[in-house]
């Protein structure tokens, strides 16, 4: 499930439009510290959700979540969708976000820093910290930051 999760975030946040890498790790590092803690990264997917939600009915459906502009935003709603009642509430999608969060946490010191956030392809994969023009992944875009 986890594994899946991920995948579809990667593609979705792989798919959303271009964002200099270090203006969003600044914005959602409010505190200046050059370290992303779990309380700022979720009050900004919880402005993100805002967003999001066009309608403001407090839940995210199909049409506002595939505005989003990923190819897999079918198999993210669903995955987001937890109770399949065919809509994500905020706090769906703050638990996804809690996930996506544990995961780019590369070391494990609920932190990440700018080494995890910017994530680069190699010829085996995804690499930390190497210095490329073009990030494989970028984090948190589908939080529209």
């Amino acid at each position: 499930m986890i594994r899946v999760l991920l995948t579809a975030l990667i593609m979705a946040i792989s798919a959303m439009p271009a964002y200099a890498a270090g203006d969003v790790f600044d914005k959602i590092d409010t505190n200046g510290n050059n370290k992303i803690d779990k309380k700022e990264y979720l009050d900004a997917v919880s402005k993100s959700f805002d967003k999001l939600d066009k309608n403001m009915d407090n839940y995210l459906d199909r049409e506002e979540f595939k505005a989003t502009g990923s190819p897999n935003s079918d198999e993210l709603f669903y995955e987001l969708d937890t109770n399949q009642d065919g809509k994500v509430s905020k706090d769906d999608f703050v638990k996804g976000a809690e996930k996506h969060f544990k995961i780019m946490d590369k070391n494990d010191d609920s932190f990440i820093d700018r080494n995890e956030f910017n994530l680069y392809p190699n010829e085996e994969g995804v690499q930390e910290g190497v210095q490329k023009d073009t990030p494989i992944i970028k984090p948190f875009i589908i939080f529209y930051f």
